[in-house]
């Protein structure tokens, strides 16, 4: 056996025994253990908010240029409110009033003249407003008269007021439709749409005035077919004889 004297110096004769390799000799060098690299954000850096959608676009290749001026002005219109009383429920035969107000900042209380009839609601919804403005009420349920004028100025601290009546045409679910237009120079644009749910019930008492007012002409003619026949057939009654009992014979 090798003593450690001989290891560090060996005899003369002797040949010193092959070094052993360690893990760091250049033929077996360490084994370099990968790093793990920063992982990526998944989801990313944030998307930049989409542009906001223009209010009104001109979509041509060649555009005019008081085409362009108008699309700005219409993007600039102020914004205003448009409130609105619509019945919840009627009765067949029975007619409603339904009211459109229409102010921009300066108004205040929009909804305080606005009648609040029972079994009616008030809404309100953003709109554009120009100096001029049309308000539209339309439905294929009911039979609608306006009570003042589709086309009206608008602007100042006073609200700019609308009135239609309505008559159910037959019950059911019915809907109303109101729309407000903006008028600007030659161009008109619908930028609020009320699509309103109104439940109509049928009235009875007035189902059957109704009737008699629908059929009269019927009613009155059977009336008298049928008084004239009565009236026939008690005169025949007083000009048959009445009939005789025979004379016992004695």
């Amino acid at each position: 056996m090798q003593t450690r004297q001989e290891a560090l110096h060996p005899l003369p004769g002797k040949k010193k025994p092959p070094a052993l390799h360690s893990e760091t000799s250049p033929d077996h060098p360490t084994p370099q253990i990968p790093q793990e690299r920063p992982r990526d954000n998944v989801a990313g850096p944030p998307h930049p908010p989409p542009d906001p959608l223009p209010a009104f676009h001109i979509e041509s290749a060649n555009s005019d240029p008081d085409e362009l001026a108008l699309a700005a002005s219409l993007q600039k219109l102020e914004q205003g409110k448009v409130a609105y009383s619509t019945p919840v429920s009627m009765l067949t035969g029975q007619s409603a009033t339904v009211v459109a107000h229409i102010g921009g900042s300066q108004v205040t209380g929009l909804t305080d003249a606005m009648p609040s009839a029972p079994g009616s609601t008030i809404n309100t919804a953003p709109t554009p407003i120009s100096t001029r403005m049309k308000m539209s009420l339309r439905s294929a349920d009911f039979d609608i008269t306006p009570l003042s004028t589709e086309e009206q100025e608008v602007g100042g601290a006073v609200p700019t007021s609308w009135e239609w009546t309505i008559l159910p045409r037959h019950a059911g679910q019915l809907q109303l439709h109101l729309a407000a237009t903006v008028e600007l120079k030659d161009l008109s644009r619908d930028f609020v749409s009320i699509d309103r749910d109104i439940q109509v019930q049928v009235n009875k008492s007035g189902a059957v005035q109704q009737f008699l007012a629908n059929n009269w002409q019927w009613l009155l003619g059977t009336l008298g077919t049928g008084m004239l026949a009565a009236w026939r057939f008690l005169a025949s009654r007083k000009k048959d004889p009445a009939p005789t009992s025979p004379t016992p014979q004695p």
